[in-house]
């Protein structure tokens, strides 16, 4: 059963997806309702390993949209991707 919340203005919506496998990329794809509308932006969590305390955080200098609600990304392996929706 899929359920949609709408959205308050100025709200933000975040997923946060985390790969941890050591080889293989994941390529995920979203789906917020055919009706979403929003600008994405992401933030990327790197660390030496997977089970490392040390990690820092990239923000992505670059933003996209959401295409017919939907938005497709590639979390490379042994690393974390947060989306957000504004």
């Amino acid at each position: 059963m899929q359920r949609r919340m709408p959205r308050l203005p100025g709200e933000h919506t975040s997923v946060i997806i985390l790969n941890k496998d050591a080889a293989a990329d994941l390529e995920v794809e979203l789906d917020f309702g055919r009706d979403a509308r929003a600008v994405v932006q992401t933030e990327t969590l790197h660390a030496l390993g997977l089970d490392s305390r040390d990690a820092h955080i990239t923000t992505s200098t670059k933003t996209d949209s959401l295409k017919q609600g939907k938005y497709s990304v590639t979390v490379p392996h042994a690393t974390g991707l947060r989306v957000t929706l504004s």
